[in-house]
């Protein structure tokens, strides 16, 4: 058994040699077509299957299976089609049994435009070549009537087109159109126009979807062409003082445009062709007042102005002026700013003719007596302006109280007998308190006029606090009282002091001595930089924090200090709220317990403060514009004031660089000046409008008026 089993494998072997030797011997078989592969994509779509993929031969080689006929500019074409076949849903393709040759592969659908590869894909016989991707645009078809105005006939040759694209069609006799080979969007702008046949274009918004037919509905309808109006005008009459004839030569117009006609004897105008809006109507002439009425034109409509009547352009103001209640003559009155002027009768009566129409502020003044402002008074054509009664106070008396003009010393004593060395801050309770600045002490000063050193040592400087003559301070400035405790401003201390005056007891409640700075904070943590003015209430101090250009407070119980108004350190000329306002170097401050007024000293006016907003306003006098002119408000002028106090009822201002004193009622801003002559400085005592000062500083209100006389080393008196 076991040599059959040998026998028979050895024949098995011979045999699969005899075999692969005769397979061996056979000719090898050579491949003699080859195929194209790749892709066709609908752009944006996820299922690309269906495509129609076809390969046409370049050369003329290959077989041809189908014959593709298409239509392009009005001819009609065959192409030989050598392979054909779809693609799957990823848009993968083969084309098979293609002879070796040069092939254009086309994509086609129904649903889309077709498109050719733009270069040949060489076939070699026995592999597949990978030809590039073919991305297809689905496209879809838009198809329905535009009419004109629903027309069923008629409609031949209305233009239906895509709006911002090439697609359009032309309609047939019924209205019908199709627009084929879109591609698949939303949102399209449909619009059917006759151009300019006397019909609207008409216009839809369709949305195409790819292989399907979009039908608008409603159909497009294209309205008759409606001719609209496009202009208006204006008509009226314009009178000269009423008159129904004479009134050749006014001139009517439309302000800022072109639009202008004039008038005949009767005053009828009219303005044709004018575009719709609103406009300022005026009619004008010489030596009448200008008229103006506000007119609305529309299209198609006449607007009727109405009658403007023209009244003669000049008017006239009376009153009357007496001295302390008394009618009197020869009593000059003056329209500020203006050459009118005219001086009272007999009985204290004046008329001023042929004013122009505005408002005007009444000057009245006489040699002996103060002056009055009144105003605006507003004047009127051909009409006489009341300017009412006007009173000029008597002069007032100015004296010095204390200290000796030109006299530099620090002697305590009674009136002419003490001395000071320019004392620039002062405030009162039952007796005065004076900051007398370059000697460096705070003075204490009976009802009776007798000064003494209440603290401080004399022409010692230093932030030392202490009792008395062993505090030191360094150029002490403004001083203020809550009516029991002393402020000082101690200027080049850059802090803010407090006196028990029962006790001389001084102590710093704010600032840190001798160290300069912005920051707000409690007690010593806060900063200031020179401060000058200060004021009090039953609550708070406020600061004018000169050199920081700000307005500070303090809150008297807890010493926390604020910034209520102003920038820090920057210094400026403008109105605002809180910190966007800007002052220059603030130096007096007084408060009427719900607004502070500051001597705004380099911007040469007053500033209201209002306490509960920090609104900053400029109430007397003009940001940047010196010099000594009565008036109200923002109209008067000042030169560097430097101090400033109240009775309640007025302001009273030290205007240093003036050399007067100023009183601004608080109701009516009216600013007038009580003692000193402008421009001239001097120590001279006497009648108010006689008198001279040389560099007021700090003053307060006291039944009398008090005023530090810096430059001549006393205190004056005005009664």
């Amino acid at each position: 058994m076991v040599h059959e089993w040998k026998m028979s494998a050895v024949a098995s072997s011979l045999l699969a040699l005899v075999s692969l030797l005769l397979f061996s011997c056979q000719p090898p078989i050579t491949p003699t077509t080859g195929g194209i592969v790749g892709h066709a994509l609908f752009s944006g779509e996820s299922d690309n299957s269906g495509i129609t993929m076809s390969a046409e031969s370049v050369d003329g080689s290959g077989k041809t299976l189908a014959v593709k006929q298409t239509f392009s500019m009005g001819i009609m074409t065959a192409r030989a089609v050598a392979a054909l076949c779809t693609t799957d849903a990823n848009g993968a393709y083969s084309l098979t049994g293609l002879a070796a040759g040069t092939y254009t592969v086309y994509a086609s659908s129904q649903n889309s435009l077709e498109k050719a590869v733009t270069t040949g894909v060489t076939v070699v016989a026995g592999k597949d070549v990978t030809a590039a991707d073919l991305n297809l645009t689905p496209t879809g078809q838009i198809s329905g009537k535009a009419t004109l105005n629903g027309a069923a006939s008629g409609n031949l040759g209305i233009v239906v087109y895509i709006a911002g694209t090439s697609y359009s069609a032309m309609t047939d006799d019924s209205g019908g159109y199709t627009i084929s080979a879109v591609p698949a969007s939303t949102g399209y702008v449909l619009v059917a126009s006759t151009g300019n046949q006397g019909y609207d274009a008409a216009i839809s918004t369709v949305n195409v979807t790819a292989g399907s037919i979009t039908v608008p509905d409603p159909p497009l309808k294209l309205l008759p062409h409606v001719v609209v109006a496009t202009t208006g005008s204006v008509s009226g009459t314009a009178h000269l003082n009423g008159a129904a004839t004479g009134n050749t030569g006014i001139i009517v117009f439309l302000s800022g445009s072109s639009y202008i006609t004039i008038t005949g004897d009767s005053g009828s105008f009219s303005l044709a062709g004018v575009a719709p809006g609103s406009y300022t109507l005026v009619a004008s002439k010489d030596t009448y007042v200008q008229q103006t009425s506000n007119i609305t034109v529309t299209a198609g409509s006449a607007a009727n102005a109405g009658t403007l009547n023209l009244a003669s352009s000049t008017g006239s103001l009376s009153g009357t002026v007496s001295l302390s209640g008394i009618p009197s003559a020869g009593i000059s009155v003056v329209l500020q700013g203006t050459m009118y002027s005219a001086t009272t009768n007999n009985v204290g009566a004046f008329t001023l003719n042929s004013l122009a129409p505005g408002s005007y502020i009444i000057l009245a003044s006489k040699e002996g007596y103060g002056s009055a402002t009144v105003g605006p008074v507003t004047v009127t054509s051909g009409n006489t302006a009341n300017a009412g009664a006007i009173v000029l106070p008597n002069v007032l008396d100015v004296s010095t109280w204390l200290g000796c003009d030109g006299w530099i010393g620090s002697n305590d004593g009674a009136g002419l007998n003490a001395r000071f060395d320019y004392p620039t801050g002062i405030c009162t309770t039952n007796s005065f308190f004076i900051a007398d600045t370059d000697n460096q002490i705070i003075r204490q000063v009976s009802l009776m006029g007798v000064v003494t050193t209440l603290a401080g040592s004399v022409n010692y400087t230093g932030g030392t606090d202490g009792t008395g003559g062993a505090a030191r301070f360094y150029f002490p400035a403004g001083l203020a009282t809550d009516g029991t405790n002393l402020y000082v401003a101690d200027s080049y201390n850059h802090s803010i002091r407090k006196i028990v005056p029962a006790t001389a007891v001084v102590t710093t409640i704010a600032g840190l001595s001798g160290t300069s700075g912005t920051a707000n904070g409690t007690g010593g943590t806060a900063r200031f930089y020179r401060p000058n003015g200060i004021a009090a209430d039953s609550t708070n101090l406020y600061i004018a924090d000169t050199y920081n250009h700000t307005i500070r407070k303090i809150v008297i119980a807890t010493g926390v200090v604020t910034t209520l108004a102003g920038g820090a350190s920057m210094a400026g000329s403008l109105d605002g709220t809180g910190l966007a306002a800007r002052f220059n170097q603030p130096t007096g401050i007084c408060t009427d317990g719900t607004n502070l007024y500051v001597t705004d000293l380099n911007n040469d006016c007053i500033r209201k403060v209002v306490i509960s907003t920090g609104v900053v306003t400029t109430y007397a006098g003009a940001l940047g514009a010196s010099g000594i002119q009565d008036g109200i408000g923002n109209s008067a002028r000042f030169s560097r004031p430097w101090g400033i106090c109240t009775d309640g009822t007025n302001l009273y201002v030290t205007d240093m660089g003036n050399s007067t004193i100023r009183k601004i009622n608080i109701s009516s801003a009216t600013v007038t000046t009580i003692a000193g002559i402008p421009g001239c400085s001097g120590d001279t005592d006497g009648m108010s409008n006689q008198a001279r000062f040389h560099g007021p500083t700090g003053l307060v209100s006291f039944g009398s008026l008090y005023v530090l006389d810096s430059g001549s080393n006393t205190v004056r008196q005005i009664r």
